[in-house]
């Protein structure tokens, strides 16, 4: 590949599938003829995209391309449809494509998306793990006093492991960690109280439709280890990881499997799963599609996170529904 000024390099640079910056050992280099660099998973070599400037691009492998372009000749068989890239903020100021709409591995070979949809459901598997397991062992394995003891330890326990499955996905799950518009922690905070006020009328129709006695769950948790401590591990440590896990892992994974739409979708929905099967699994479901949209929009996890932890820390000070 012919060596270019560094400034063409770093105004137009792309990667794909989009929304994940590749490790170099597993990425081919090749260069569309209007000048921008496409960082390409080796998965995808055989097929092409679209370039910004409507050229067709094809990925080879690196002992197959030219010596000057790394293009192929226009006959490749597989093909992936590209997109205008949305500039993004990043740690490097670089701009990068989004989930495509129509996502971004539809098209490529039966190999590449069976590689892609086996690490995303082992991914999603072990989160959904990191978060079930040790609310089990609290659950069964601890009684009266000592489960309020525990509980810390139990949310404690569900951030590493979230933090080291985020570690393996290279990318996807510490994405969206980027600053993100002021309007949209304006919005975070506006939808905080659309959502706990939909969450009281919902769970006030539960309670009339079968009555039942209601009274705060975190009442004899506060009385044990304090507010303070309740909010830490209800509402910092759920409101960091849980959106980490979700809209940053989860979310990305799907959406380059099925499309934007279908992946913030099955991302919220596995959130609310993720909360257990209780009355309040359509308050999580819907809470859970809305974060993955505002996350999808704002190309940030940051606004998210606070709607996260507004929204539990209210329930921790007021009682839940």
């Amino acid at each position: 590949m012919a060596d270019d000024p560094p400034e063409i390099y770093a105004d137009d640079e792309a990667w794909w599938p989009p929304g994940q910056r590749v490790a170099e050992d597993e990425t081919v280099d090749v260069r569309c003829p209007c000048g921008v660099l496409w960082h390409v998973h080796t998965d995808l070599i055989g097929s092409r995209l679209r370039c910004r400037c409507g050229e067709w691009v094809s990925v080879a492998a690196p002992d197959a391309a030219g010596p000057d372009t790394g293009l192929l000749p226009e006959s490749a068989p597989l093909i992936v449809e590209s997109f205008p890239v949305v500039p993004a903020a990043s740690s490097r100021g670089q701009s990068r494509p989004q989930p495509s709409e129509h996502g971004a591995l539809r098209n490529a070979s039966v190999s590449a998306q069976a590689r892609w949809t086996d690490r995303t459901l082992i991914e999603l598997f072990l989160l959904m793990m990191a978060f079930i397991v040790p609310s089990a062992v609290l659950q069964f394995g601890t009684t009266g006093d000592m489960r309020g003891v525990f509980m810390p330890l139990a949310g404690l326990a569900t951030s590493i492991l979230v933090f080291f499955i985020a570690l393996m996905s290279r990318g996807y799950a510490f994405e969206g960690l980027r600053r993100a518009a002021p309007k949209y922690f304006l919005e975070a905070l506006l939808a905080t109280g659309v959502a706990l006020a939909l969450a009281y009328a919902w769970m006030a129709l539960v309670s009339a439709a079968s009555p039942m006695e209601r009274s705060d769950p975190f009442a004899p948790l506060k009385d044990e280890i304090g507010l303070g401590m309740v909010i830490f591990v209800v509402g910092v440590v759920p409101g960091i990881f849980e959106e980490i896990a979700f809209r940053g892992l989860v979310q990305g994974r799907l959406s380059v499997l099925f499309g934007t739409r279908q992946g913030l979708l099955l991302a919220g929905i596995a959130f609310a799963l993720a909360h257990g099967v209780t009355p309040a699994l359509p308050i999580h479901a819907g809470l859970g599609v809305y974060l993955c949209w505002l996350r999808w929009r704002s190309n940030s996890l940051l606004p998210g996170m606070l709607l996260h932890f507004a929204y539990n820390t209210t329930l921790v000070v007021v009682g839940a529904v």
